[in-house]
């Protein structure tokens, strides 16, 4: 603006009663109108405080119904879809509007704002935006980590086979809203502001897994249908898990409970000495198969119990006795080197290999001793459904042994070192025999019969002569 266009508003104030009156009047009704040319997400300014208070609240109106697309180049063309409003942003439209800069009465009367510089302005409008994350945002955004995705290392036809672990994701909380008003300025979808999870098991770690260091296998009965599905399903989820350096392992703590909603079936178990039946029967050949192959590989037992009656699959004292939630079978990858635990059940033979990255050049074997056998006898249990008199076989029971076990290293065919596993006692059991103690009913005796009849002689005819 011009000083000489405020001559005709001045000449007659002077002449009415003088300068100052005058210019506080005008300075009174004086309207602002934005300068520098200012925008807001491209959107151009104009006009008086309340014009341009008008125009924030319509972009925003319009900004915050427009519904947009938050995702990440790292997911898997998952996004998340919604309105500013629906994502809890709001602005503070009453400080933004105060803050965009205006025309001031005196440098407008001197002709300021004429002489200066007209180059557009981006208004800065981020520090009026407020943001409240929606929870449901924070778990969409953690549901797109492939957590499911462990690290693995399996053995398939001889080969070791990984698998790695999948990433993990969490929303930086504190710059979405920079990544919001990013958006909003470039009329684009947002892309999420994310933390890369660090990885249980680094890809790089997992490439050492190359080898099988050890390896130990046992055999079972096939055709014992509920027994085998056990082993198969336990061992199939062992099959493959990687234990970083120091990591521990708790057969329990890994399988948890064994029930049937899980899959586990009822079979055959030893119970305190006797011969039993319970869910997840059989699955002790699997913990016993791993115990054994954990031992060739040299990683460290910290539990391990025998059953209560010897098993057939292995050797007195080579036994791991599980059931949830004691006893267990736990060791620790004591190692330099990552470890996976690799398990293979086929035609009545399951298998454990252990794979790592260098397989030692020695050869182990196991000693044991037996140190002292005791019976328990037989117990006979009253069974009023027997018939009298007669007995059956509950339980055939088993003589308690106890045996001292170690393991013994080789290199080059001469030993080297041996370890001392301890002793390991089956308890057993008796005998057990069921019986109904009643005598029999004497067998029924025929009835007595009627007396026979007697005939007469027949009478004596008199002679002739």
């Amino acid at each position: 603006m011009k000083g000489s266009r405020w001559l005709w508003l001045i000449v007659p104030g002077i002449l009415g009663g003088g300068v100052f009156a005058v210019l506080k009047n005008l300075e009174a009704q004086y309207v602002p109108r934005v300068w520098p040319p200012q925008t807001i997400a491209g959107k151009t300014l104009t006009g008086s405080p309340g014009k341009v208070k008008a125009e924030i609240n319509n972009w925003w109106n319009e900004a915050s119904s427009r519904e947009l697309s938050l995702s990440s180049p790292q997911f898997k063309k998952a996004s998340y879809k919604g309105s500013l409003t629906e994502l809890g942003v709001s602005l503070d439209t009453e400080g933004l509007a105060k803050s965009v800069r205006m025309t001031e009465f005196w440098p407008d009367l001197i002709g300021a704002y004429g002489r200066a510089s007209a180059e557009t302005v981006a208004l800065n409008w981020h520090p009026f935006l407020s943001v409240s994350t929606p929870p449901e945002l924070v778990e969409f955004v953690k549901k797109q980590s492939d957590t499911g995705q462990d690290a693995r290392a399996t053995l398939e036809g001889g080969e070791v086979k990984r698998v790695y672990e999948g990433p993990s994701f969490s929303l930086v909380e504190d710059k979405f809203p920079e990544a919001i008003a990013l958006a909003i300025d470039q009329g684009s979808d947002v892309e999420l502001p994310l933390e890369i999870g660090k990885k249980q098991v680094p890809d790089d770690e997992l490439d050492r897994v190359k080898k099988v260091i050890a390896r130990f296998s046992t055999t079972f009965n096939n055709g014992q249908y509920a027994r085998s599905s056990n082993i198969r399903l336990a061992a199939s989820r062992i099959n493959g898990l990687v234990l970083m350096p120091g990591d521990s392992f708790s057969f329990n703590g890994h399988l948890g409970q064994r029930t049937p909603a899980k899959g586990f079936k009822e079979a055959g178990v030893y119970v305190n000495g006797r011969h039993d039946t319970d869910v997840g029967g059989g699955i002790c050949q699997v913990s016993t198969t791993l115990y054994n192959a954990v031992m060739i590989a040299g990683l460290k037992t910290t539990a391990r119990s025998p059953h209560s009656l010897p098993v057939p699959y292995v050797p007195l004292g080579r036994d791991a006795a599980v059931s949830f939630p004691n006893p267990d079978l736990k060791f620790v990858n004591n190692t330099d080197a990552p470890v996976a635990l690799a398990a293979s059940v086929v035609k009545g033979k399951i298998e454990f290999a252990i794979l790592g990255e260098e397989k030692l050049d020695r050869e182990v074997k196991f000693e044991s001793r037996l140190l002292k056998t005791w019976s328990h006898g037989e117990k006979f249990v009253d069974d009023p459904s027997l018939p009298p008199g007669k007995t059956k076989l509950v339980d055939k029971g088993g003589s308690g042994r106890s045996v001292r076990t170690w393991k013994v290293i080789y290199e080059g065919g001469k030993e080297v070192k041996r370890i001392d596993l301890g002793v390991s006692t089956y308890r057993g059991g008796p005998r057990i025999i069921a019986r109904n103690n009643r005598p029999a009913p004497p067998k029924p005796t025929e009835p007595a019969g009627e007396a026979a009849p007697v005939d007469s002689a027949p009478p004596t005819l008199p002679t002739g002569g």
